[in-house]
């Protein structure tokens, strides 16, 4: 029975999709998106969120034990430490976002692109838009 389980397991075994979103987490941290389908993005996105606050910890030792639990490769290890973690050190939750790209031909399984929010997004954008604003005010 299922009582009490939280997640999907995308019939899957267990060490199955632990391997599968061990793949998907060191894919996304590689490069910065991915397109999959929907049922492994709402797998993934908690996985994500919880390796971006072990990856936080105050000793560095311990954050790096247990990103490297997760993460496969030195290379991935390394990106994730030193320049994914630092670029969200500002957020205390959704580090990612998953935009609906279309159907997959074949299954018309939905297909989403993740990627990683980082702050250089967003700071293109927002100074443009202000400064029109504020040249219309001042005409």
């Amino acid at each position: 029975m299922r009582h009490r389980r939280k997640g999907s397991r995308l019939n899957r075994k267990s060490n199955q999709l632990k391997a599968l979103l061990r793949n998907l987490v060191t894919s996304l941290v590689l490069n910065d998106s991915i397109i999959t389908t929907e049922a492994k993005v709402k797998t993934l996105i908690p996985v994500f969120d919880r390796l971006v606050l072990k990856g936080r910890k105050q000793e560095k030792r311990e954050a790096i034990r247990d990103v490297k639990k997760v993460l496969f490769g030195e290379v991935a290890q390394r990106k994730f430490i030193e320049e994914i973690v630092p670029a969200l050190e500002g957020r205390t939750s959704g580090f990612t976002t998953r935009t609906k790209i279309g159907f997959r031909d074949g299954d018309n399984a939905p297909i989403y692109k993740i990627s990683i929010l980082t702050e250089g997004v967003f700071s293109n954008q927002n100074p443009e838009v202000k400064s029109e604003k504020s040249e219309k005010i001042e005409a």
